[in-house]
């Protein structure tokens, strides 16, 4: 079993949501992994820009986080595509996805959903890294985190 770490970079919206498409308020702009051996080691890595077909101006405060500008978007290839790319990459093998939150998880879907794609498979497997990370760094054993102790 593998690992995938994954991390998306959304935009929305300039004019907020009264402008905003209501089937797709958060558009990917980026796809970001890691895969992982049932050890923990780095099997390879995955980066992709993806070139926006509804939010083409990056939002002011989205622009300030990320290291690239309209003009590296121009540059990248169509959503359905680079998602393609991205779960024939994740491979056949039974993997478990890793997010940081659960916000990732919820905005593939809908851009999946935008561009008319097959849905993933239900129930997801899948860690949200960031409660773990936090329950690990106040201290709480696993009983803890399972409501058990």
């Amino acid at each position: 079993m593998n690992y995938i770490i994954f991390d998306l970079e959304w935009n929305q919206c300039c004019g907020g949501r009264d402008m905003e498409n209501p089937r797709m308020p958060f558009e990917i702009i980026e796809i970001g992994a890691v895969k992982l051996d049932k050890k923990f080691n780095i099997i390879d890595t995955y980066s992709s820009i993806i070139k926006p077909k509804l939010y083409k101006k990056l939002q002011p405060h989205i622009k300030t986080i990320l290291n690239y500008d309209e003009s590296t978007l121009r540059k990248g290839r169509p959503f359905d595509m680079v998602y393609r790319e991205f779960i024939k990459w994740c491979g056949q093998d039974d993997y478990i996805f890793g997010t940081w939150g659960s916000m990732d998880l919820n905005i593939l879907q809908t851009n999946m959903d935008y561009y008319y794609l097959k849905p993933m498979p239900v129930p997801l497997k899948f860690y949200n890294v960031q409660q773990i990370y936090a329950a690990e760094k106040s201290g709480r054993t696993s009983e803890d985190r399972s409501g058990r102790g």
